[in-house]
């Protein structure tokens, strides 16, 4: 991340709120006389624009320290301009022209327009922003659970031109926050993006392993290597990829559960939800106990507004596992709606 704020310090992924002063006494003193530096916000963009080729785009920002009477907008920008951000320093990300903000007061503001949207966050919370360019959508996560379609993008491809970044605003002094593009080991709270429900292994067989020690310039006919390697593109975020893969499984073998259930999960992250669901539901019709299917339907009717749907798929799976910490928090969400 990048900022020219002299209010704000980067070290690495970490962002800190410094104000004009750094001292305590000086601090309270500045407190007293303006709240929270209001006319002073820190902003800072990505280094990188988001790749376009990968169809979405998602990353975090845990809130290390909001303070009291802070203020922090987690959300994206468009084509901007450095000098007109820098200059109308007050504004926080939404409440300038081509960026989207989730405030912590739990409004959504998109392009100087703002409505309630989910939940307040503060001090220990991770926000999540999620971006998906073919399917045109737009959605947050609240510590792990989604939150529902913030926004769809107009279908003018004007909205999807040009170069899109992460954006993040602070007002508060004393303020700190993370921000978590998950390179390298960093996992995201929102596990739907770790694959951890995947796992490495098939059969008693390493995909990864398997993946590395074939030559894919060869054709795979037999329907255990196209799993083999479509849950190896699955791990490794290769989703286009492992569809192709899946769907030649199913074209030969319709009622294999693992490939419907892999495909679901891929449909679901590249954000077609209508695919997802006919998948996931044909295993469940099959496997009602099925834990990774009933997570990401629940996840789905709750994006279509299917609040009843969704709870009863999140209270079928915290019967099977009662310490669910997703389906905790998405019940709760979905409880609110």
């Amino acid at each position: 991340m990048e900022s020219s704020s002299k209010f704000l310090e980067i070290c690495g992924s970490r962002m800190n709120y410094k104000g004009e002063r750094e001292k305590a006494k000086e601090k309270e003193r500045e407190r007293e006389r303006e709240p929270n530096d209001y006319k002073s916000v820190a902003l800072a963009i990505a280094k990188d624009q988001i790749p376009l080729q990968n169809g979405f785009f998602y990353f975090e920002v845990e809130i290390i320290n909001k303070e009291d009477d802070g203020i922090i907008g987690v959300g994206l920008c468009r084509n901007p301009d450095l000098k007109e951000i820098t200059k109308n320093s007050y504004l926080m990300p939404g409440q300038d022209k081509n960026s989207w903000g989730y405030h912590d007061d739990g409004y959504l503001f998109i392009s100087k327009n703002g409505r309630p949207y989910g939940p307040p966050y503060a001090t220990n919370d991770t926000i999540g922003c999620y971006l998906n360019f073919e399917e045109r959508i737009m959605f947050y996560t609240y510590n792990g659970a989604n939150i529902g379609i913030a926004c769809n993008l107009s279908k003018a491809s004007e909205d999807l031109e040009g170069k899109w970044y992460p954006y993040v605003g602070l007002r508060s002094q004393g303020g700190s926050i993370e921000v978590n593009f998950g390179t390298g080991d960093r996992k995201f709270k929102y596990s739907a993006m770790n694959n951890d429900d995947i796992g490495e292994e098939l059969y008693g067989v390493n995909c990864l392993d398997f993946f590395c020690d074939n030559n894919l310039d060869n054709q795979l006919n037999n329907e255990l290597d196209l799993m083999y390697r479509a849950k190896a593109y699955l791990i490794m975020k290769l989703y286009k990829e492992a569809l192709e893969d899946l769907t030649k499984v199913l074209e030969k073998e319709q009622n294999n559960l693992l490939a419907l259930t892999y495909r679901g999960k891929a449909y679901f992250i590249i954000g077609k939800y209508k695919e997802s669901l006919e998948d996931l539901t044909k295993v469940l019709n099959n496997e009602s106990e099925n834990t990774i299917a009933l997570r990401y339907r629940a996840e789905i009717y709750q994006i279509m507004k299917k609040y009843y749907e969704s709870s009863n798929d999140l209270k079928k799976l915290l019967k099977i596992r009662p310490y669910d910490e997703w389906a905790i928090k998405a019940r709760d969400l979905v409880d609110k709606t």
